[in-house]
């Protein structure tokens, strides 16, 4: 899969490859599997707005769109994420993220914390 650079973000990690990026493997129930096989089928033979060729790149398509919809509360792909229930009850899930994952939490480049010598 290949993570977009994502402009906003100089943490680094959003700026990955399919190179940088350790191989994930998981399961695809059978049922999922074949609705997807069948939607990427409909698509060779019909065209679709969003065109895929292999299940593997409409996943892709999918779980980045989960990730963004996720971490942008403004973004289209968060109504889908909130009628699925994956939206946690807390603040830190309701604020926009330049970069996938879970925030840095150390303190920010160039400001010194309370105690520190400089």
């Amino acid at each position: 899969m290949n993570i977009p650079s994502n402009s906003n973000c100089d943490c680094g990690a959003c700026m990955t490859t399919e190179d940088a990026v350790p191989e994930r493997t998981f399961t695809v129930p059978e049922g999922a599997y074949k609705e997807l096989l069948y939607m990427v089928e409909l698509h060779k033979q019909h065209g679709a707005p969003n065109h895929f060729e292999t299940v593997e790149d409409m996943l892709d398509f999918i779980l980045l769109s989960i990730a963004d919809g996720s971490r942008r509360p403004g973004a289209w792909e968060r109504g889908m994420l909130e009628q699925m229930g994956l939206i946690a009850d807390c603040p830190e899930h309701r604020v926009y993220r330049d970069c996938y994952g879970a925030p840095d939490r150390s303190p920010q480049k160039g400001v010194q914390r309370s105690g520190d010598s400089g």
